[in-house]
């Protein structure tokens, strides 16, 4: 059986339950600040007072105590049960109980007169018009003696967060501005993030103090020793840092949002010359700066579009030449008709070739001597000209006759060759007109008009095939080629030393060559539809070989 002070017990829980459970769900707010808190706990504290002194001013259970306690034939009932009856003092374990309850909420929150102190701060009660400058002085300054000053703990010394004159002086200007502006005061969190938002360059220091406080109910609900002066300058610190990184994060996210909706408009020929090594990738100019020279100088002559503008018509018939890539393909980069792109090119190639055709010129006999490599001065010092022929395959013809004129006996396949000049620094100084892969080098060289760029006393380094000594000689110019080995066993000595230096010297036309041929639509198949324009695909691409820094030095 139950006894009396049982039921009174439990009444007493019944009635101080609801009083702390308030306090307990205020305190589990995500939203919480210091001066909601310190109401509720001082709320909590004055209810258990009052009960506890019998003031109270709310109903209580412990009012029915005596009315549900029955004495039936001598002995106790509670609701028709039988009490075992108690000799307790009912008064003095209410006393005793309310007082534990105060005493744990102590323990706590210690540190209460900090509370208030940041309590201050949501300038709840302040008086507007007439004790604006008094308000809450003393109350921050006790808060900067608490954070103004050197701390121990552990052996390892924390600097002061907080300047006293500084803070002080934005408190003033803080009060100002909530008074002006009429800020509400209703809502500390509130509150402050309003003078965080407007007013973070004004009060900088006050509104660090403010997110500290925002912080302190937190972390005293979850201490049984009371807050440490180290925990809270972290814990400020901390928050303050996590402000500053949501700042940024918000900024990068704003500036990502930006870039990605500057790359999506952004075309693709602005993307394709962002840099010299798209630039040099795409169109085979060395770097952005003379690809833009190019739109310059060439402007006047560009085939005009109206979905496009001179440097993507530009970029796209280099695109042509550099990677050889399907109309199709740049028609759908560009965003146009593939129709639109072979008219573009029929168009644009031939008035481009011609307008850099300057960019392949022969060079003034004295610039070569002067500019001439100290390989080729040890050797050939009066050369002018390292010569070579090379070969494009293209489709097959469906003429008979131009299928035999194109037969490359040595290549096996349909081809065009041209006839390549280089000066002795690596310059394209000569390219000839498209001949058919069956033509010899000898026959090149003379229906070309390269014999006519020859002076008096000229040197010419060529490989065997060109056999051309005396047509050079009818003009005073000397050839220089390997020694050949037919009817022979073996070579003798000097020729063998002679073979080593032109081949030593004659290596670099073949890496003009094949820097010429780092143009796609040279060292794949061309289409027979662009044989028409081979002899100016050909002088456009050395025009752009030439652009490139000297390949011998």
């Amino acid at each position: 059986m139950a006894t009396t002070s049982f039921i009174y017990i439990t009444y007493m829980l019944m009635d101080v339950l609801p009083i702390v459970s308030k306090l307990c769900l205020t305190l589990q707010k995500q939203d919480l600040d210091v001066a909601v808190a310190k109401v509720c706990l001082d709320r909590c504290k004055n209810d258990l007072l009052q009960y506890k002194e019998n003031t109270q001013i709310f109903p209580t259970h412990l009012e029915n105590f005596d009315t549900d306690i029955q004495l039936i034939d001598g002995h106790q009932e509670f609701k028709g049960h039988i009490l075992f009856k108690s000799n307790t003092n009912f008064n003095a374990l209410k006393s005793s109980f309310v007082n534990k309850l105060l005493d744990n909420l102590t323990k706590r929150f210690p540190q209460q007169s900090l509370m208030n102190n940041f309590f201050v701060l949501a300038m709840r009660s302040i008086n507007m018009e007439d004790d604006i400058d008094k308000f809450g002085v003393t109350e921050v300054g006790e808060l900067l003696d608490h954070f103004g000053k050197e701390k121990v703990h552990k052996g390892k010394v924390s600097a002061p967060i907080f300047d006293r004159d500084i803070v002080l002086k934005e408190w003033r200007e803080a009060k100002l501005i909530v008074k002006s502006l009429k800020y509400p005061v209703d809502r500390m969190k509130h509150l402050w993030q309003l003078l965080t938002v407007h007013h973070t360059e004004d009060l900088p220091n006050i509104i660090k103090l403010a997110q500290i406080s925002l912080i302190i109910p937190l972390h005293t609900a979850d201490s049984t020793t009371g807050l440490h002066d180290q925990c809270i300058k972290t814990i400020a610190s901390l928050r303050i840092e996590n402000e500053h990184l949501y700042t940024e994060l918000g900024r990068l996210q704003t500036e990502n949002a930006q870039l990605k909706e500057e790359i999506i408009n952004l075309s693709f020929g602005d993307q394709a010359i962002a840099t010299n090594r798209k630039t040099k990738f795409y169109t085979g100019v060395p770097t952005r700066a003379l690809f833009l020279w190019l739109v310059t100088f060439c402007s006047t002559i560009l085939p005009t579009c109206k979905v496009m503008s001179p440097s993507s018509v530009l970029l796209c018939i280099l695109m042509k030449l550099r990677l050889n890539i399907q109309h199709q393909d740049i028609a759908y980069r560009f965003r146009v008709s593939s129709t639109t792109i072979s008219d573009l090119f029929n168009q644009g190639i031939p008035k481009i070739a011609q307008k850099l055709a300057f960019l392949v010129q022969w060079p003034d006999k004295d610039n070569i001597i002067k500019n001439m490599p100290v390989v080729f001065k040890q050797s050939y010092p009066r050369c002018v000209s390292i010569i070579d022929c090379f070969e494009v395959f293209i489709q097959r013809p469906n003429h008979l006759t131009a299928r035999a004129q194109t037969w490359s006996n040595y290549k096996h396949n349909n081809t065009i060759k041209f006839l390549v000049s280089i000066t002795p620094t690596g310059a394209i100084s000569f390219v000839s007109k498209a001949f058919g892969g069956r033509t010899s080098d000898k026959v090149i060289t003379q229906r070309s008009g390269y014999l006519d760029k020859l002076e008096h006393g000229d040197q010419v380094l060529a490989d065997r095939g060109f056999l051309i000594a005396e047509e050079l000689a009818s003009r005073n110019a000397s050839l220089i080629i390997p020694a050949f080995t037919r009817g022979k066993s073996q070579l003798s000595a000097r020729e063998v030393e002679q073979t080593r230096k032109i081949a030593h010297v004659r290596i670099h036309v073949e890496r003009a060559i094949e820097q010429l041929k780092n143009f796609q639509i040279l060292s794949s198949q061309m289409g027979i539809y662009l044989v028409p324009h081979s002899d100016s695909i050909v002088t456009l691409c050395s025009a752009i070989c030439n652009l490139h820094p000297k390949l011998v030095s």
